[in-house]
């Protein structure tokens, strides 16, 4: 069994307004991710965690040390690939 995980950044202020909208199309996202990672390693099933963890700034930070994160929001997801 692997984990896999996926960031996906998500704007600030649709998160704040359509939190259910903007973390259902960040579990598309993030599905379509484990979906490839399973058929490059040739493995047939991935089982996601249901809920995605929602990233702190200084985690944020220390996954992108140099990228603009200025109104983003990290939705952090994991997947179990076997």
């Amino acid at each position: 069994m692997s984990l896999a995980y996926a960031v996906v950044l998500a704007d600030s202020k649709m998160f704040d307004q359509f939190r259910r909208d903007t973390v259902a199309e960040a579990q598309r996202a993030a599905d379509q991710r484990f979906e490839k990672l399973a058929r490059e390693a040739r493995k047939t099933t991935v089982t996601r965690n249901p809920e995605p963890h929602v990233m702190t700034w200084s985690e944020l930070r220390q996954a992108m040390p140099t990228a603009n994160l200025d109104g983003l929001v990290g939705l952090y997801f994991t997947a179990d690939i076997t």
